[in-house]
């Protein structure tokens, strides 16, 4: 159980570490690679919500965790656009 929670947290973390660049990767490289990374974080949020109910895997953590991370998508998108 602990292994499958440290995939769908990672998966998590990948997705927030993905978020925090989106500002500075638009800035440098533009509209185009941002959507591409958008599109990577979101595809995060799905793998990991399929796994956690697949694997009946939830936890409080996990699911504080992953509604801040996904606020923190909507946030940081509204911003770059």
């Amino acid at each position: 159980m602990t292994l499958k929670l440290i995939i769908i947290n990672t998966l998590t973390m990948i997705r927030v570490l993905g978020t925090i660049i989106l500002i500075p990767m638009y800035q440098n490289l533009g509209g185009m690679w941002v959507g591409i990374l958008a599109l990577v974080c979101y595809l995060t949020d799905s793998i990991d919500g399929v796994l956690a109910r697949k694997w009946n895997a939830s936890t409080f953590f996990g699911a504080l965790f992953d509604g801040l991370a996904d606020k923190l998508f909507t946030i940081i998108n509204f911003i770059v656009l």
